[in-house]
C-alpha cells in the first residue's frame, strides 16, 4: 500500500465531525474497522477501496431512482454512451427501430443480475417502464415517455426482448432509456418493489437493489455511504472491492482529506483549491467542459428587452472572456449557444463579441440617447438583473453591472436566496435579465427551454423569458421527430443559428468539471468528458476504476 494512503481499516465516525477528524490531525486507531468489511474478507481480496467526497446527489433522501436523482452506482439503464456521447448498450443488447421510427424493440443481454442473485428480465424492464408512468408514484420522469401528450406503450415480447411503440418519432427516445442527468431510466427488480403499497414510504428506498457495479451496504444520513462490489455485474467485476463516500463541511476539509490521503478524489470548484490542487505533485486534475451553459436570459415581455437592438448592445457590451475568467476561473470556457459540446453543437452560429463602441452605436440608433443612464421617450434605460449567492453570480452581476453603466444601461442588482429565486424567475416571471444554467446531460433535447410553449411551465427546464420565434419553433419540433442522427443534427443547428441571431441571452460560461484524484487510483475514463452520467467527466465506465489503497 503507498504511504499516500492512509488505512482504509479504520472507523469513519457516525458524525459529521468524524468525516473530518483525519483532516484535523486527529487520528484514528489503526485496528477500528469500518464495520462493513471485515478484516479477514479484505486480506483475501486483493483489491483497492475508493474513498471519495460524497455530494447532495450521493446522499439523498432516498435511493429510489424513480423519485430523485440517486446518482450512485447501483443502478443502469439499457443505454449508456460513449466517449463521443452516441447511445450505446447497457443492459440491452441490441435495438431495432422500425422504418417510421414509432416501434422500438430492444433485446437484453442474457446475464444480468441484481444484487440479491436474481437474473434480470423483461418482466423488470415493463415494470419499471409501468411504474414510471403510473401517475400515483409521481416519478419526476414521467414526462420523459410521455410524447406530445400520449404516453409510450411498453410490452414484453419475450423473457428478454421488450417492445416501445411512441406516439410520434422521436429522436431523444434511446437517452431516455438510459440513467443519465435528467432522466434516470434505472431498471429495477420487479420482484422486490411489487411487495410495496406505497413507493414513496418503501423499504426499497432506504435499502436499494440494482443491476449497478457496486451494491449497496450502509448509509449513515449525511455522513457517508458505503457501497460494496457487485462481483457479478455485467460488464466485468469492479476494480476496487468498496467505494466509500464521505462527507465534510466544505471544499477545502474535502481537499485536506485528499492531500492527507484520507480520501482519493474530490470535485473542486473554487479557483483557489484548485491551484492548491494542482500545485501538489500527488494531485492530478482532470476537468472537462459540459454542455450546461450560464447565462443571463432576457424577459422578453419586459418592453425594453422586445428591442433586438438593445439585446444586441448588452451583448456587445460585456466583455465576457475577461468576466469569467476574473470571476469563475482562469480556465473557464466561454460559450455562444445553448449547445456548445459534441456532434449537435453549430460551431457557426452568430457570436456578439465584445464592442462597446458598436454597443453605443446600436442604442444611439434606437433612440436612446444622453449622458449618464440614456433616456427614450422621457423613460431611463434602466433594468434589474435577478440572480441566487451561487456560481459566481454576485461577481457576474456586478461586472456587469459596471460594463452596462459604461455604455449608458443603469442595471439593479436583485439578489434572492435560491428558493425565492425559483418563483419568482420560473413561477412568477418576476425578472428582466436572470442569471442561471441553461443546458442538458448527454442528450441535445432544448425544447423545453426555448420552445414557445413548454410543459415544464414553472420549473428550471421551462422557457420563463416569453421568448418565441415560430421559425425556432418548426426546428426544435422537427429535431424532436427527426429519424437519424444526421436529420436531427441539422434542424439542431438551424435552431441554434436562429435563436443566437435573436440574441434572448448573454451566455456566459460553460459548466467545468473539476475532479482531483491522489496518485494510487486508475482505470479512469480519460480524457475526462461529458459522456460521464455522473456528471463528473472520469466515471464514464466506473467499474473499471481501480485503487492500491486498502
Amino acid at each position: 500500500m503507498s504511504d499516500f494512503c492512509l488505512s482504509r481499516r479504520r472507523l469513519i465516525a457516525t458524525s459529521l465531525a468524524g468525516a473530518g477528524a483525519l483532516v484535523a490531525g486527529s487520528r484514528l486507531p489503526d485496528d477500528a474497522f469500518f464495520g462493513v468489511v471485515p478484516a479477514a474478507a479484505q486480506d483475501a481480496d486483493d483489491r483497492g477501496i475508493l474513498m471519495m467526497l460524497g455530494t447532495t446527489a450521493q446522499f439523498p433522501k432516498t435511493f429510489n431512482p424513480l423519485l430523485t436523482d440517486a446518482r450512485v452506482w447501483l443502478y443502469d439503464g439499457l443505454v449508456r454512451f460513449d466517449e463521443n456521447m452516441n447511445p450505446i448498450p447497457d443492459l440491452a443488447e441490441s435495438w431495432d427501430i422500425s422504418k417510421d421510427g414509432l416501434v422500438y424493440t430492444i433485446k437484453l443481454r442474457k446475464d444480468v443480475k441484481f444484487h440479491d442473485g436474481t437474473p434480470m428480465t423483461a418482466d423488470d424492464v415493463l415494470y419499471t417502464a409501468q411504474l414510471t408512468l403510473d401517475e400515483s408514484v409521481n416519478s419526476p420522469y414521467r414526462d420523459k415517455f410521455i410524447i406530445n401528450g400520449k404516453p409510450v406503450v411498453w410490452e414484453k415480447v419475450d423473457d428478454y426482448t421488450v417492445k416501445a411503440t411512441l406516439p410520434e418519432p422521436s429522436g431523444s427516445f434511446l437517452s431516455k432509456l438510459s440513467r443519465a442527468d435528467e432522466v434516470f431510466f434505472c431498471i429495477l427488480p420487479k420482484h422486490i418493489l411489487e411487495q410495496c403499497s406505497d413507493m414513496q414510504t418503501c423499504g426499497f428506498n432506504q435499502q436499494p437493489v440494482g443491476t449497478g457495479p457496486f451494491k449497496f451496504n450502509e448509509y449513515v444520513a449525511d455522513q457517508r455511504l458505503v457501497l460494496d462490489a457487485h462481483d457479478d455485474y455485467h460488464q466485468g467485476k469492479p476494480g476496487v472491492k468498496q467505494v466509500v463516500r464521505l462527507a465534510y463541511p466544505n471544499e477545502q476539509s474535502a481537499l485536506a482529506a485528499l492531500k492527507s490521503g484520507e480520501i482519493d478524489i474530490t470535485a473542486l470548484r473554487e479557483a483557489g483549491n484548485v491551484k492548491a490542487a494542482e500545485d501538489d505533485k500527488n494531485i492530478t486534475v482532470h476537468r472537462y467542459d459540459s454542455n450546461w451553459i450560464f447565462a443571463g436570459r432576457f424577459n422578453m415581455a419586459n418592453p425594453i428587452l422586445q428591442e433586438q437592438a438593445v439585446r444586441e448592445a448588452i451583448a456587445h457590451a460585456i466583455d465576457r472572456e475577461n468576466l469569467v475568467k476574473a470571476a469563475v476561473s482562469p480556465t473557464a470556457t466561454v460559450g455562444n449557444s445553448p449547445i456548445s459540446i459534441g456532434w449537435a453543437a453549430n460551431p457557426k452560429v452568430p457570436v456578439f463579441g465584445y464592442d462597446p463602441d458598436k454597443a453605443k452605436s446600436l442604442l444611439e440608433q434606437a433612440g436612446w440617447t444622453g449622458d449618464g443612464t440614456r433616456t427614450k421617450d422621457g423613460k431611463p434605460l434602466s433594468l434589474g438583473i435577478t440572480i441566487y449567492p451561487d456560481y459566481a453570480a454576485p461577481d457576474i452581476a456586478a461586472a456587469m453591472q459596471q460594463y452596462l453603466k459604461q455604455v449608458g444601461i443603469e442595471l439593479n442588482i436583485n439578489q434572492l436566496e435560491e428558493a425565492t429565486f425559483q418563483d419568482d424567475v420560473y413561477k412568477n416571471k418576476n425578472f428582466d435579465i436572470y442569471l442561471d444554467w441553461q443546458g442538458f446531460g448527454v442528450d441535445p433535447d432544448i425544447a423545453s427551454r426555448w420552445s414557445t410553449s413548454t410543459e415544464n411551465a414553472g420549473t428550471y427546464l421551462s422557457n420563463p423569458s416569453s421568448y418565441s420565434n415560430a421559425k425556432v419553433d418548426a426546428a426544435l419540433s422537427a429535431a424532436a421527430t427527426a429519424l437519424t442522427q444526421d436529420e436531427r443534427k441539422q434542424h439542431l443547428w438551424d435552431a441554434q443559428a436562429l435563436l443566437t441571431a435573436d440574441v434572448p441571452a448573454v451566455w456566459l460560461y460553460l459548466w467545468q468539471a473539476q475532479m482531483a484524484v491522489g496518485p494510487n487510483i486508475g482505470g479512469l475514463s480519460l480524457p475526462a468528458s461529458t459522456a460521464d452520467m455522473d456528471n463528473t467527466g472520469i466515471f464514464r465506465e466506473p467499474w473499471k476504476v481501480t485503487s492500491t489503497c486498502k
